[in-house]
């Protein structure tokens, strides 16, 4: 298959990255596509959305440049509305049509209102012209909701490709 690099990490590790780290790891491994910079940008922390918003514009130009023959996914943030749909557009005039949206701290104790947040910030993503990839979508319990979505990306599935496992449907097997 075709390999997807992402950046998506945690927190105290994203500060630690630099640029050129990132170009150093796409050219070695090689992959068809990677996921655009990761950065914390947390529902009304605008000031610091907006700063981690021109980090991760500079990474990403730096690593198109650097990285020509990889396909970058864009990985839409902000801390607002405005600001993911200021990224959202900075991403499409940088020629990216195919995003990804981490939804996995909106599912996490599944807190309703975080959920339809989560569906909120994919309404604004999604468009007829681009492709809406969803990350960190382990539950099956929101597929149907979620179901405008181009795609979905999991650990799940190497959980159960370890545990020798299968989904039929919804039901693991």
């Amino acid at each position: 298959g075709q390999v997807i690099l992402s950046s998506i990490m945690r927190d105290d590790i994203i500060q630690k990255i630099n640029v050129v780290d990132c170009i150093d790891i796409i050219k070695t491994v090689k992959p068809a596509y990677w996921t655009t910079s990761d950065g914390e940008t947390y529902l009304n922390e605008h000031d610091f959305g907006l700063k981690e918003l021109n980090r991760l514009s500079f990474f990403t130009k730096a690593i198109m440049l650097h990285c020509p023959e990889a396909i970058p996914l864009g990985h839409v943030k902000g801390s607002n509305d405005q600001q993911i749909k200021m990224h959202l557009s900075w991403l499409e005039s940088q020629g990216i049509s195919n995003f990804i949206f981490h939804t996995g701290d909106f599912f996490r104790n599944g807190v309703e209102s975080k959920i339809q947040i989560a569906k909120h910030i994919c309404s604004i993503i999604k468009k007829p012209t681009n492709t809406l990839i969803l990350y960190g979508f382990g539950s099956q319990k929101n597929l149907e909701a979620f179901s405008f979505a181009d795609a979905y990306i999991t650990y799940s599935h190497v959980i159960m490709a370890q545990k020798r496992l299968m989904f039929e449907g919804r039901k693991r097997k």
